[in-house]
């Protein structure tokens, strides 16, 4: 879509090599964070200031691929995992702001899909704009579904939204399932994440604090963005939400993650017996 070039064709499968690269980055950023740390070779490719070469290197590929939002997704692993490992938050959110400020002007000041998706979406915050078609479409479904939805399958609004297996099945979900669904379903995420931040707190190696941070971080991270974009807070961007929308690839990396994180809670269940 616009010119982004997500899926890699191998002849007997396709998949996206942005989600194998999340998932692969977050590992290494553990490792790297971890063995600096615990400084067990610290003079190799695991320390915090070849990790971030790393994850620069990682997101300029991405964006070469044109998808800005998950190298902007990307580059925030670095400054997540730099907080967890209790460097200077003041450093970090400086350069944060930084780094985002200079990609702001690169994108606003450039013709663009990219610029001109932002702009809409700006001009729709300030009130100076129609809303777009795309997002008024999903609010439109949304609004639809009302407390209980229209039925599953039913939905009328799908074929008017872009991806609406993908980026934007939030909005098809709240026109099938109701409202009352879409609760449950954040809460799911919610009950999932404090359960992560419960391991946390019986972790013992830093290690496993890094992973249930940094992974919990990465999957709820990308479930906001995706909710956020389909109401209309976040400007408009191919996420997918997390083990809900369609695609081979996301699916398999989060279930993946979700297997590391059963078998680092196995290993902590057995250390507290």
């Amino acid at each position: 879509m616009n010119g982004a070039r997500r899926w890699l064709n191998l002849g007997f499968i396709r998949f996206q090599p942005s989600e194998f690269a999340k998932l692969t980055l977050i590992l290494y950023l553990i490792t790297a964070f971890y063995k600096e740390k615990t400084k067990t070779h610290f003079d190799n490719l695991y320390n915090a200031k070849k990790a971030f070469w790393i994850t620069i290197i990682t997101t300029f590929l991405v964006f070469l691929g044109k998808d800005l939002s998950t190298s902007v997704f990307i580059l925030s692993f670095y400054g997540v995992a730099s907080i967890i490992a209790g460097k200077n938050v003041k450093t970090i959110v400086l350069s944060s702001l930084f780094a985002a400020s200079g990609l702001a002007i690169y994108i606003l000041t450039r013709e663009s899909f990219r610029s001109q998706r932002i702009q809409l979406w700006l001009n729709y915050v300030r009130g100076k704009s129609p809303i777009a078609d795309q997002l008024k479409n999903a609010i439109l479904s949304l609004s639809k579904g009302g407390f209980l939805g229209v039925g599953f399958g039913e939905s009328g609004f799908k074929t008017f939204l872009p991806e609406a297996h993908t980026d934007f099945i939030f909005p098809v979900l709240g026109e099938e399932m109701g409202f009352v669904f879409l609760l449950l379903l954040i809460l799911l995420y919610t009950l999932f994440l404090v359960k992560l931040v419960i391991l946390a707190k019986e972790a013992k190696y830093e290690y496993e604090l890094y992973l249930f941070f940094l992974g919990g971080y990465f999957l709820g991270g990308q479930a906001l963005i995706n909710m956020g974009v389909t109401i209309g807070l976040l400007p408009i961007t191919g996420v997918t939400l997390p083990l809900i929308s369609y695609g081979r690839t996301s699916f398999i990396i989060f279930v993946f993650l979700i297997a590391i994180f059963r078998s680092v809670e196995k290993d902590i269940i057995r250390r507290t017996r």
